[in-house]
């Protein structure tokens, strides 16, 4: 067994081991974020990142979306939208695409997909908040912009024009999925 830090003694680690269970058996998979953030940072965290896709006249375009100014990591930067796999997220991706779909595009009709393209482990050292295993999938969506009773409150930037400041990884990662798209349009 691994020794704990000197600060944390056996009633303490009992106690915290308390109050996870408490949310393993009475919560809906949803973390206070300074729970969230503290465990995230001694743990992989399992994610879905969603690039959507909109097809205009001029070309390409992805829907984005801004995280909050109060973001510990990734405060007023523009993003690919993604989320943590709940655990009461049911098997598979479904449930965690579903809440991303809703939550974050608005429930905007998809018209292809999603089409998971990539797998990855990021360290500690790539992801601010702690080690991610993501899933990243592309679909294309109808534009919110031509149909009206969807509440988008992002952009729809050009691939070729993707708005600053821009999550880091999320260059690599629009990139690999335009990749997968036109691979997929052949």
């Amino acid at each position: 067994m691994h020794n704990l830090p000197s600060d944390v003694t056996e009633p303490k680690l009992k106690e915290a081991v308390g109050v996870l269970r408490a949310f393993r058996d009475h919560g809906d998979g949803y973390l206070p974020r300074e729970l969230f953030d503290a465990i995230s940072g001694i743990s992989v965290t399992a994610t879905v990142e969603l690039v959507s896709f909109v097809k205009r006249p001029s070309g390409l375009h992805v829907a984005l979306t801004k995280r909050e100014a109060d973001d510990p990591f990734w405060p007023n930067m523009w993003h690919s939208p993604g989320s943590v796999i709940r655990p009461s997220d049911g098997a598979g991706f479904n449930d965690t695409v579903e809440r991303i779909h809703q939550k974050e595009l608005g429930n905007i009709e998809i018209i292809d997909g999603p089409h998971p393209f990539k797998t990855t482990h990021r360290a500690t050292e790539e992801v601010v908040r702690g080690p991610e295993l993501s899933q990243y999938m592309w679909m294309t969506i109808k534009d919110p912009e031509m149909h009206d009773g969807h509440h988008f409150e992002g952009i729809i930037a050009p691939v070729e024009a993707l708005p600053e400041p821009l999550m880091s990884h999320h260059h690599a990662l629009i990139q690999d999925a335009i990749r997968a798209y036109n691979n997929s349009q052949r």
